[in-house]
């Protein structure tokens, strides 16, 4: 059950590597000069805004560094697009993380650094570095644009608190450093923050992308109390956010939210601050996916706050996945669930973790995987459909009842009475497991065993139970097809607690992927449990 979703995860490992056009532009904005007639072209004729850049027709792969240290606050109106980056070649607005304007510093002190903690300690007490800074340790990031790849300071971090002798971020450090004695390199000193910070958080403004696709914003502090968000997206596509601060003004502002039609959202490393909404959508009509990762969500504890909302339970996109992520302080509930929604090692610690009544009935197919939820191996899978399926945990993992010779940890499965195996909105997928294999022929046994003899009636039958591979299945065609193999036998619940296997025999034609499933679609007998347990770990041979 460890393992739901492959395509996204793909998709996420593609934030920092989107290749540059060599035809493309680069142009600079400093907000705090004054020029009307600049080019844009070099530091010394910068653009002093975003306007300049974003509202004038652009080549797909022009990016614009913005300087850090300064902040547009006076004189801003809604800013508009007008260009469409390609899925190769990103448009792309981007605080300087390369030292452009030569304004960076080296900390004084050397600190102590530590992977997945969010807390340096210097060698001595420190003044220099203060809250609202972002920092990177030596060692993380070379100062020299690269022309061809996007990928500067992957961990630079935001100082969130400071004290006499440490520093502590938002999000834990991921970087590539340890030990003692490094230094930190602190992007642009100054009382403002080191991100570029565009609007107040009074100011009802904000950004408008409206028919313009693949945009990349990279290290921005966007503010705002305009009524449908910090950035609005409508019938636009391929939108990332990296190292974004989103600040609401804590009363009406949402902070990143989708208005209309389709849209794909990649979010890493960004911090969403104050807002009635912090991410989602605000419409019906609306299907794409969002893509969350390392990332915090404050709600600051603004009335009938919501950090992911879904909009409307008539909504129709599919997808929503967060890593690694913390949503907290919201005052009315963390996560309010679409069609689907995956959460992987993150923590919802607001007093509602997720909505599971109310409009949310209206989803027929509402499923919600909770993978490293608690602590590691902690993982759900939940519906949150009509009738008793709601609030129903349908899968479980557990240490309790496992397998001698068998894995560590079992999935406890728990039918409802709107499991059925007349179609594929109420089967339970009681795990998948994608395993790189060639043509040689093998069998895969997996173990079940149930919670009790008493708790069935009647066995499930091996349409209601079973395993199943799905292989390539052409040994000649180059684009071929996948075969499913599904196992025929039956298991003996009602007359045996002792642990079972169901098993299938697969002989791929061509090297690849193979894809090792469990279903289970039996609806829940009347005046018995029907619980059983999975062993997780299947046996090939």
């Amino acid at each position: 059950m460890t393992k739901y979703i492959f395509v996204a995860l793909i998709v996420l490992t593609s934030f920092f590597s989107f290749s540059h056009d060599a035809e493309a532009t680069a142009y600079y904005i400093d907000f705090a000069r004054v020029c009307g007639t600049c080019d844009g072209l070099a530091t010394t004729t910068s653009f002093t805004s975003l306007d300049a850049f974003t509202e004038v027709a652009r080549t797909a792969g022009d990016i614009a560094f913005v300087r850090r240290g300064t902040a547009s606050t006076t004189n801003v109106t809604d800013l508009s697009f007008t260009s469409d980056g390609t899925v190769a070649n990103p448009l792309i607005i981007s605080a300087d993380y390369d030292n452009l304007w030569n304004d960076f510093a080296s900390s004084t002190q050397t600190y102590t650094v530590a992977v997945a903690t969010s807390t340096f300690t210097a060698s001595a007490a420190q003044s220099e570095i203060i809250v609202g800074e972002w920092v990177y340790v030596d060692g993380d990031c070379a100062e020299t644009y690269n022309s061809t790849v996007l990928n500067q300071c992957e961990f630079a971090y935001e100082v969130a608190t400071v004290a006499s002798t440490s520093i502590s971020f938002y999000l834990p450090y991921k970087g590539n450093q340890t030990g003692t004695g490094h230094t930190l390199r602190i992007l642009s000193q100054t009382t403002l923050g080191s991100n570029p910070q565009w609007n107040v958080a009074t100011g009802d403004f904000q950004w408008v992308f409206n028919l313009d696709d693949f945009w990349l914003v990279k290290g921005l502090d966007i503010r705002g109390t305009d009524t449908v968000g910090n950035v609005g997206i409508t019938s636009s596509r391929g939108h990332s956010f990296f190292d974004v601060i989103f600040t609401g003004n804590g009363v009406t502002s949402p902070g990143l939210m989708v208005t209309a039609d389709k849209f794909e959202i990649l979010v890493n490393k960004s911090r969403f601050f104050s807002h009635t909404f912090a991410i989602g959508t605000i419409s019906s009509d609306v299907y794409g996916s969002y893509f969350v990762k390392n990332s915090e969500f404050d709600g600051a504890s603004v009335a009938n706050s919501v950090g992911f909302t879904r909009g409307s339970a008539s909504a129709n996109y599919g997808l929503f996945l967060a890593e690694d992520s913390y949503f907290r302080n919201f005052a009315g509930v963390d996560v309010e669930t679409i069609n689907k929604t995956i959460l992987r090692n993150t923590r919802l610690l607001s007093t509602t973790k997720f909505v599971t009544s109310g409009a949310d009935t209206g989803f027929l197919n509402n499923s919600f995987y909770l993978e490293d939820y608690i602590s590691i191996g902690s993982n759900q899978y939940q519906t949150l459909g009509a009738g008793t399926n709601v609030n129903a945990i349908i899968l479980q993992s557990t240490t309790t009842v496992t397998r001698s010779g068998g894995g560590a940890t079992s999935i406890r499965v728990i039918p409802t009475t709107n499991t059925t195996s007349i179609w594929d909105f109420n089967k339970i997928k009681l795990f998948e497991y994608p395993i790189y294999t060639n043509t040689t022929s093998r069998q895969y046994d997996v173990y079940f065993s149930s919670t009790s003899t008493s708790a069935w009636t009647a066995d499930p039958l091996n349409t209601e139970l079973w395993i199943e591979c799905e292989y390539w299945a052409h040994d000649t065609n180059a684009t071929s097809t996948r075969k499913i193999k599904k196992s025929t036998g039956v298991l003996d619940f009602n007359g045996s607690t002792a642990w079972q296997a169901l098993s299938v025999t697969c002989v791929p034609t061509q090297t690849g992927i193979l894809y090792l499933r469990g279903w289970y679609a039996k609806t829940k007998e009347a005046s018995v449990m029907n619980e059983f347990f999975v062993d997780g770990t299947p046996v090939i041979q």
